[in-house]
C-alpha cells in the first residue's frame, strides 16, 4: 500500500517539515499505525511521482528506506486523483500549469519569533 508521510524534520530545501511516499506491506492505515507504535525504525519502498512526456504519472523506485518512527507526524494513504469528471472540489481547474517553477519558501523562515 502507498502512504504519503510527513516527517517533523527539516527538508533538503529548508522547510521545516518534508514529505516521503512510500509502499509499505501494511494493508491499512490501522495496521500502519500498528508497526508505527511497535517498532521504532520501519522499512519501506521510497517512491518519487514523476509525469512521463504524455504528462501521466508515473513512479520511480528509489530502493529502500528505513523512517524513524519518532519523527513522524502525519501518515496518510496516498490516494491518486484522476481529473476524469473535472470536479473542481480537489482544486483542479483548467488554466492552472501542470507545475510550479521553484520552491516555496519556508512557512516560518528562520530566526522569525511569533
Amino acid at each position: 500500500m502507498k502512504f504519503l508521510i510527513t516527517m517533523n524534520m527539516p527538508s533538503a530545501q529548508g522547510y521545516l517539515v518534508h514529505q516521503v511516499t512510500i509502499e509499505h506491506r501494511a494493508k491499512s492505515c490501522l495496521e500502519f499505525c500498528e508497526m508505527l507504535n511497535t517498532d521504532v525504525f520501519i522499512v519501506g519502498r521510497q517512491l518519487y511521482r514523476k509525469r512521463s512526456l504524455n504528462m501521466e504519472p508515473i513512479w520511480q523506485d528509489r530502493g529502500e528506506i528505513v523512517l524513524n518512527t519518532a519523527h513522524i507526524g502525519k501518515v496518510a494513504e496516498f490516494v491518486e486523483f484522476d481529473k476524469e469528471d473535472d470536479d473542481e472540489s480537489y482544486g483542479h481547474t483548467d488554466n492552472r500549469r501542470q507545475h510550479t517553477p521553484g520552491t516555496r519558501p519556508p512557512i516560518r523562515p528562520r530566526g522569525t519569533v511569533f
